[in-house]
């Protein structure tokens, strides 16, 4: 049974792959920033991933964000994603 107490807080690698383009550089640039604008996470950006931290709804929402914005441009892409409730996660 679940303690509806406690926040999920969850951990999220996210790398961005743009598809079927030469200019791969401005949209990861974007989906750095549309993580970077986001509310209620926190996120650390490397030469290979993003690392994006906080409460499960808000870590989900910023995914679905990329989806939509990416898609609303034409950017066709991959995205690898590794969610964990563990890693980088406070659990109290």
């Amino acid at each position: 049974m679940r303690d509806m107490g406690k926040t999920a807080i969850v951990s999220c690698q996210v790398s961005f792959y743009p598809l079927y383009t030469k200019e791969c550089i401005a949209p990861v640039k974007e989906v750095v920033g549309i993580i970077e604008k986001s509310t209620g996470v926190s996120s650390s950006v490397n030469e290979m991933s993003t690392i994006i931290r906080g409460e499960r709804g808000a870590v989900m929402g910023v995914l679905e964000d990329i989806q939509r914005e990416m898609e609303e441009k034409g950017i066709r892409y991959t995205m690898v994603m590794t969610l964990s409730n563990t890693c980088g996660c406070t659990v109290s």
